[in-house]
């Protein structure tokens, strides 16, 4: 998928829908219910479409064009970028209280009984000076990858791209494969001029 965010961006003149679009397209996963959460890098500062999303992430409030399915924390915002994770709470709270990714959380000192209590952990480790590598275990990466990443295993490397992959391969390439076509859903449905507003609103 060659196609850039920016190219459809003529499509939603108005300042809220292109936000929202902005949202859908990084978010596409989340939205389409393939993955529990993504994260969204939004630098201050005016993209290809002329208009700073940053400051439109401001104006609107994300939670307001989300409502309920689709839910958005802010993780680190520095002044010149903001980086947001967009989750399913329902999704993510399943993916959570799997034993494989409780027990590794756990072990890093996440005590949760519920999606809020760890995402409070998270953003507590975002602001430590080394990345929090078990964040892959909120996006939806399978738990062997980021037990492997985070060598917690010894699983060997079986691939680098999209992400780094541990032992048997075709579980992997499955979430991969699932990734890539909730993005080609909804990419499509960008292109095609769908709003999306109703879109997020009515998020898998």
């Amino acid at each position: 998928m060659d196609m850039h965010w920016s190219k459809l961006t003529h499509l939603f003149p108005e300042e809220e829908n292109c936000l929202a679009s902005f949202i859908a397209w990084k978010a596409a996963e989340v939205i389409a219910g393939a993955k529990p959460a993504n994260l969204i890098n939004i630098p201050n500062r005016k993209l290809s479409c002329g208009r700073n999303m940053y400051k439109l992430w401001g104006k609107y409030k994300v939670s307001d064009l989300t409502e309920e399915k689709i839910w958005s924390l802010e993780l680190q915002d520095n002044g010149n970028r903001k980086l947001d994770l967009i989750y399913n709470p329902a999704e993510l709270e399943k993916c959570l209280k799997k034993v494989p990714i409780k027990k590794a959380l756990t072990s890093l000192k996440y005590n949760y009984n519920n999606v809020d209590e760890a995402l409070k952990h998270l953003k507590k480790r975002m602001k430590g000076a080394d990345f929090p590598h078990e964040i892959g275990f909120f996006l939806g990466y399978p738990a062997k990858d980021v037990y492997g990443f985070m060598r917690l295993c010894d699983l060997p490397v079986a691939n680098k791209v999209p992400w780094k992959m541990y032992g048997k391969l075709e579980s992997s390439i499955a979430v991969l494969n699932k990734h890539r076509e909730a993005k080609q859903l909804i990419v499509e449905a960008l292109c095609s001029g769908e709003n999306p507003l109703s879109m997020i609103k009515n998020a898998a």
